[in-house]
């Protein structure tokens, strides 16, 4: 229960430096968050959620674990109701009775950390910085391939080449209404 080995998982990185290194490091585990992983994900699908990240860090007596979570229209509400669900099942895979634990929406304005994470926002507003331009670009997610993605400006369409991609954020001010109605 160390949490302190860690296995890497299939998931890349899609954001590259110049020169192709990558920029983030693959999507890394420890195997309790595996474990966790692997139950929580059919769970969250079944209530109509994505698990778009999982981080468990042990402190001195227990543990803290925090989960972030996509839906459409995603509420505190949903949010309490997936916390009450998964805390129980956290603490008996994990074998701790202080578990601090906290499920959250990815914000409005997300840094996107790999591919899986980008395909999750398909029809939201992104700025992405191309590194070919050293530009960032902004518009509608419109598709995401294994080596392109889709944005979308007014009529105009950019395929932009992951490889191409520094770095990514979800950005509400490319859409046409805002989160909050205007």
């Amino acid at each position: 229960m160390s949490g302190q080995q860690r296995v890497e998982t299939p998931r890349l990185s899609f954001f590259t430096r110049r020169g192709g290194t990558p920029l983030l490091p693959r999507a890394i585990r420890t195997p309790e968050e595996e474990k966790l992983y692997q139950h929580f994900v059919p769970l969250l699908e079944k209530m109509g959620y994505a698990l778009v990240e999982l981080h468990l860090r042990y402190r001195r007596g227990g543990a803290a674990l925090e989960i972030v979570i996509h839906g459409a229209h995603l509420s505190v509400d949903d949010c309490a109701r997936v916390l009450r669900l998964l805390k129980p099942k956290a603490q008996l895979l994990l074998d701790l009775a202080d578990l601090h634990m906290e499920v959250m929406s990815p914000g409005i304005d997300r840094v996107l950390k790999n591919r899986d994470e980008l395909a999750l926002f398909v029809g939201k507003g992104l700025k992405l910085l191309d590194t070919r331009s050293q530009r960032w670009e902004g518009g509608i997610l419109e598709a995401v391939t294994e080596d392109h993605v889709v944005l979308r400006k007014g009529a105009e369409r950019r395929s932009i080449p992951i490889d191409s991609i520094g770095k990514a954020k979800l950005d509400f001010t490319q859409e046409e209404t805002t989160p909050y109605g205007h």
